[in-house]
Protein backbone atom coordinates (compact mmCIF):
# COMPACT_ATOMS: atom_id res chain seq x y z
CA UNK A 1 0.00 0.00 0.00
CA UNK A 2 1.04 3.69 -0.69
CA UNK A 3 0.87 6.35 1.98
CA UNK A 4 1.66 9.72 1.12
CA UNK A 5 4.62 11.70 2.64
CA UNK A 6 4.77 15.79 2.12
CA UNK A 7 4.49 15.75 -1.84
CA UNK A 8 5.82 11.90 -2.33
CA UNK A 9 3.95 8.39 -2.23
CA UNK A 10 6.39 6.02 0.58
CA UNK A 11 5.37 2.48 -0.42
CA UNK A 12 5.06 0.81 3.49
CA UNK A 13 5.26 -3.20 3.90
CA UNK A 14 2.06 -4.56 4.69
CA UNK A 15 2.45 -6.77 8.05
CA UNK A 16 2.64 -10.30 6.92
CA UNK A 17 6.20 -8.35 4.65
CA UNK A 18 7.29 -7.20 8.15
CA UNK A 19 7.73 -10.14 9.64
CA UNK A 20 10.94 -11.65 9.74
CA UNK A 21 11.89 -14.95 10.98
CA UNK A 22 15.41 -15.09 12.99
CA UNK A 23 16.84 -18.35 12.88
CA UNK A 24 17.50 -19.31 15.91
CA UNK A 25 16.36 -23.18 17.11
CA UNK A 26 18.78 -26.01 16.11
CA UNK A 27 18.20 -29.77 15.67
CA UNK A 28 19.22 -30.16 19.56
CA UNK A 29 17.20 -27.26 20.98
CA UNK A 30 13.98 -26.84 19.00
CA UNK A 31 12.24 -24.29 21.49
CA UNK A 32 12.89 -19.91 21.45
CA UNK A 33 11.26 -18.40 23.39
CA UNK A 34 11.52 -15.53 26.12
CA UNK A 35 13.17 -13.36 24.04
CA UNK A 36 13.54 -9.38 25.13
CA UNK A 37 15.21 -6.76 23.53
CA UNK A 38 18.33 -5.36 23.99
CA UNK A 39 18.71 -1.58 25.17
CA UNK A 40 20.41 -0.15 21.62
CA UNK A 41 17.06 -2.44 19.52
CA UNK A 42 20.15 -4.13 17.65
CA UNK A 43 19.86 -7.51 19.04
CA UNK A 44 17.94 -9.71 21.54
CA UNK A 45 18.30 -12.74 24.42
CA UNK A 46 16.05 -15.29 24.61
CA UNK A 47 15.92 -18.66 26.41
CA UNK A 48 16.83 -21.62 23.75
CA UNK A 49 15.25 -25.02 25.41
CA UNK A 50 15.28 -28.87 24.23
CA UNK A 51 12.80 -29.92 26.58
CA UNK A 52 15.49 -30.76 29.09
CA UNK A 53 17.89 -27.74 29.14
CA UNK A 54 17.36 -24.56 28.93
CA UNK A 55 20.31 -21.92 27.86
CA UNK A 56 20.13 -18.41 27.70
CA UNK A 57 21.24 -17.05 24.36
CA UNK A 58 21.84 -13.36 22.42
CA UNK A 59 21.36 -13.35 18.56
CA UNK A 60 21.71 -10.07 16.39
CA UNK A 61 18.49 -8.60 14.82
CA UNK A 62 19.95 -9.29 11.36
CA UNK A 63 20.66 -13.28 12.54
CA UNK A 64 24.29 -12.88 13.11
CA UNK A 65 26.21 -13.76 16.10
CA UNK A 66 24.39 -15.83 17.61
CA UNK A 67 25.93 -16.82 21.25
CA UNK A 68 24.56 -18.87 24.27
CA UNK A 69 26.65 -17.97 27.05
CA UNK A 70 24.81 -19.23 29.66
CA UNK A 71 22.25 -22.20 31.07
CA UNK A 72 19.48 -20.58 32.96
CA UNK A 73 15.72 -19.54 32.23
CA UNK A 74 13.44 -16.25 31.51
CA UNK A 75 16.17 -13.54 31.09
CA UNK A 76 15.17 -10.01 32.02
CA UNK A 77 17.77 -7.15 31.39
CA UNK A 78 18.31 -4.12 32.83
CA UNK A 79 16.77 -0.99 30.71
CA UNK A 80 20.38 -0.03 29.93
CA UNK A 81 21.37 -3.51 29.05
CA UNK A 82 24.37 -3.85 31.00
CA UNK A 83 22.49 -6.67 33.29
CA UNK A 84 20.46 -9.41 33.42
CA UNK A 85 18.26 -11.06 36.12
CA UNK A 86 17.84 -14.85 34.71
CA UNK A 87 16.02 -17.83 37.12
CA UNK A 88 18.49 -20.99 37.12
CA UNK A 89 17.47 -24.46 38.66
CA UNK A 90 18.71 -25.34 41.87
CA UNK A 91 19.78 -21.30 42.32
CA UNK A 92 16.68 -19.43 41.92
CA UNK A 93 17.05 -15.84 40.74
CA UNK A 94 20.01 -14.01 40.46
CA UNK A 95 21.37 -10.72 38.50
CA UNK A 96 24.55 -11.03 36.44
CA UNK A 97 26.78 -8.39 34.33
CA UNK A 98 26.21 -9.01 30.50
CA UNK A 99 30.20 -8.02 30.07
CA UNK A 100 30.89 -11.00 32.25
CA UNK A 101 27.76 -13.09 33.24
CA UNK A 102 29.65 -15.60 35.79
CA UNK A 103 31.46 -12.65 37.30
CA UNK A 104 30.19 -10.47 40.26
CA UNK A 105 26.53 -12.63 40.21
CA UNK A 106 24.12 -11.49 43.00
CA UNK A 107 21.40 -14.00 44.39
CA UNK A 108 18.33 -12.68 45.01
CA UNK A 109 16.18 -15.51 45.46
CA UNK A 110 16.32 -19.10 46.06
CA UNK A 111 12.81 -19.83 45.22
CA UNK A 112 12.22 -16.76 42.86
CA UNK A 113 11.15 -16.86 39.14
CA UNK A 114 10.51 -14.72 35.88
CA UNK A 115 12.30 -11.84 37.28
CA UNK A 116 11.30 -8.44 35.33
CA UNK A 117 13.55 -4.75 35.40
CA UNK A 118 10.58 -2.02 35.57
CA UNK A 119 10.66 0.11 32.56
CA UNK A 120 12.37 3.08 35.22
CA UNK A 121 15.16 0.84 36.28
CA UNK A 122 14.18 1.22 39.82
CA UNK A 123 12.66 -2.29 40.46
CA UNK A 124 12.75 -6.44 39.90
CA UNK A 125 9.89 -7.75 40.24
CA UNK A 126 9.67 -11.47 40.46
CA UNK A 127 7.48 -14.11 42.06
CA UNK A 128 7.86 -16.12 44.94
CA UNK A 129 5.80 -18.74 46.81
CA UNK A 130 2.44 -16.92 45.25
CA UNK A 131 3.78 -13.31 45.92
CA UNK A 132 5.18 -11.10 43.90
CA UNK A 133 8.80 -9.66 45.45
CA UNK A 134 9.19 -5.74 44.87
CA UNK A 135 13.13 -5.34 44.57
CA UNK A 136 14.70 -1.54 44.79
CA UNK A 137 17.99 -2.15 42.87
CA UNK A 138 19.51 1.07 44.39
CA UNK A 139 18.47 0.41 48.12
CA UNK A 140 18.27 -3.48 47.78
CA UNK A 141 15.34 -3.23 50.10
CA UNK A 142 12.17 -5.61 48.96
CA UNK A 143 8.09 -5.34 49.43
CA UNK A 144 6.57 -8.82 49.19
CA UNK A 145 2.89 -8.27 48.04
CA UNK A 146 0.54 -8.78 49.79
CA UNK A 147 2.52 -9.33 52.98
CA UNK A 148 3.16 -12.45 54.36
CA UNK A 149 1.04 -11.53 57.78
CA UNK A 150 -2.10 -11.28 54.91
CA UNK A 151 -2.94 -14.41 52.90
CA UNK A 152 -2.10 -14.84 49.60
CA UNK A 153 -5.28 -14.23 47.11
CA UNK A 154 -3.53 -16.42 44.16
CA UNK A 155 -3.76 -20.29 44.16
CA UNK A 156 -0.13 -19.56 42.03
CA UNK A 157 1.03 -16.87 39.11
CA UNK A 158 2.01 -17.73 36.20
CA UNK A 159 5.36 -16.51 34.68
CA UNK A 160 5.29 -13.41 32.52
CA UNK A 161 4.74 -10.73 34.41
CA UNK A 162 4.31 -7.09 32.30
CA UNK A 163 5.26 -3.83 33.55
CA UNK A 164 3.21 -1.28 32.90
CA UNK A 165 5.03 1.96 30.81
CA UNK A 166 5.19 4.16 34.16
CA UNK A 167 6.43 1.53 36.50
CA UNK A 168 3.53 2.03 38.43
CA UNK A 169 1.46 -1.29 37.79
CA UNK A 170 2.29 -5.38 36.95
CA UNK A 171 0.05 -7.37 35.13
CA UNK A 172 -0.13 -11.01 34.83
CA UNK A 173 -1.98 -14.11 34.69
CA UNK A 174 -2.80 -15.75 38.25
CA UNK A 175 -4.79 -18.56 39.48
CA UNK A 176 -7.18 -16.69 42.37
CA UNK A 177 -7.81 -18.09 45.67
CA UNK A 178 -12.00 -16.79 45.13
CA UNK A 179 -12.54 -18.59 41.55
CA UNK A 180 -13.25 -22.49 41.23
CA UNK A 181 -12.44 -24.93 38.98
CA UNK A 182 -9.96 -24.25 36.23
CA UNK A 183 -10.47 -20.43 35.93
CA UNK A 184 -7.77 -18.53 35.45
CA UNK A 185 -7.77 -14.54 35.38
CA UNK A 186 -5.39 -12.10 33.79
CA UNK A 187 -4.41 -9.24 36.46
CA UNK A 188 -3.53 -5.96 37.41
CA UNK A 189 -2.17 -4.26 40.28
CA UNK A 190 -0.53 -0.78 41.33
CA UNK A 191 2.74 -1.71 42.99
CA UNK A 192 1.94 1.26 45.74
CA UNK A 193 -1.57 -0.53 46.39
CA UNK A 194 -1.39 -4.47 46.15
CA UNK A 195 -4.44 -5.16 48.06
CA UNK A 196 -6.59 -3.48 45.01
CA UNK A 197 -6.54 -6.08 42.91
CA UNK A 198 -7.93 -4.93 38.89
CA UNK A 199 -9.57 -8.28 37.30
CA UNK A 200 -9.52 -7.70 33.54
CA UNK A 201 -10.75 -11.21 32.43
CA UNK A 202 -11.16 -14.48 33.68
CA UNK A 203 -11.20 -17.94 31.52
CA UNK A 204 -9.86 -20.98 31.21
CA UNK A 205 -7.35 -21.07 28.04
CA UNK A 206 -5.11 -17.88 28.78
CA UNK A 207 -1.32 -17.45 27.83
CA UNK A 208 0.87 -16.17 30.47
CA UNK A 209 2.32 -12.90 28.26
CA UNK A 210 0.81 -9.76 28.93
CA UNK A 211 1.96 -6.69 27.55
CA UNK A 212 0.61 -2.68 28.61
CA UNK A 213 0.09 0.02 25.86
CA UNK A 214 1.45 2.77 26.55
CA UNK A 215 -1.19 4.69 27.68
CA UNK A 216 -1.23 2.60 30.74
CA UNK A 217 -4.92 2.13 30.79
CA UNK A 218 -5.38 -1.04 28.31
CA UNK A 219 -3.58 -4.89 28.38
CA UNK A 220 -2.59 -7.17 25.67
CA UNK A 221 -3.05 -10.82 25.91
CA UNK A 222 -3.40 -14.07 24.73
CA UNK A 223 -5.70 -16.55 24.55
CA UNK A 224 -7.73 -19.51 23.29
CA UNK A 225 -11.23 -18.66 25.36
CA UNK A 226 -13.76 -18.19 22.36
CA UNK A 227 -14.42 -15.01 23.92
CA UNK A 228 -11.31 -13.76 23.22
CA UNK A 229 -11.21 -14.53 19.55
Amino acid sequence: RKVPVGNEEKKTASPAEAIRQLEAANEEYTQAKWPTWSQDGRSIVFEMNNGQYSLLTSLALDGSQMSSFAVGTLPGLSPDGTQIVVTQEGRGLSIHSMDNFNSAARNLDPEGQSGIWSPDGRYIAWIAKKRIVLYDVKTEQRRILPPEAQPSPYKAIEKGLGWSRDSKSLAFKARLTKDEGNAVAIVAMDVDKPDKLDVLYTGVRLHSDVSWHPDGNQVLFSGLDSSTG
